[in-house]
């Protein structure tokens, strides 16, 4: 059984840990419902992170163990990689540990400014509402100042991935973060795409 319906979760780093501290003091202040929230980074930077941020602010989780909660990610896959590769294992993976039904993907660089429930996030049946809309902005700007390739490139992305999911209409965009995510499409997704030979031209499973 899951832990929590509903958690925050961020994967850092020691560059952002001063940025996490801002984040998670806006937390404290504006978290009406007192969402619970979890912080990983590497596990060798874990004595540094308490150093900076303090005890008790967050629950601390290495990213290893999520990178390796998968049982299909072979050892020692997350060496050598840049930051922002290991930031794309981790986020998505944090579903296997089982804390969390639902969470909030949210950046160290992020802050809170005001007070946030429950209710910002799931519906009254739990469920987690979707953030999504149509790049309008971004496309309109890119055509103002004639950059058609960021159109194009927006469109190709999109066409890959409604291939993928044999999806006609509209192109979507997801962005920017914080993004709310689902444990059960996560695992949904892996069972019958990351995980199926056929799928492996997603680039998302190890």
């Amino acid at each position: 059984m899951l832990e929590h319906n509903f958690a925050i979760f961020c994967k850092t780093h020691r560059r952002d840990f001063l940025r996490v501290k801002r984040l998670l003091k806006s937390i404290e202040q504006f978290n009406q419902d007192q969402i619970p929230v979890y912080i990983s980074t590497p596990l060798a930077e874990k004595k540094l992170f308490e150093e900076v941020v303090g005890p008790g602010k967050a629950v601390w989780l290495a990213d290893e163990d999520i990178i390796y909660a998968n049982p299909r990610v072979p050892r020692g896959v997350h060496e050598g990689h840049s930051g922002y590769l290991i930031q794309a294992m981790v986020r998505p993976e944090f579903w296997r540990l089982g804390l969390a039904k639902n969470y909030l993907c949210i950046d160290s660089d992020s802050q809170f400014i005001k007070n946030f429930y429950l209710s910002d996030f799931l519906d009254h049946d739990g469920i987690p509402f979707t953030v999504l809309h149509q790049n309008k902005d971004l496309l309109s700007m890119a055509a103002n100042r004639g950059k058609p390739k960021v159109i194009q490139n927006f469109h190709a992305e999109c066409l890959k991935i409604k291939k993928i999911f044999k999806r006609n209409g509209p192109d979507y965009s997801y962005m920017p973060s914080p993004f709310i995510w689902s444990s059960d499409v996560w695992k949904s997704l892996d069972e019958h795409f990351f995980n199926a030979p056929e799928q492996n031209d997603l680039g998302c499973s190890f």
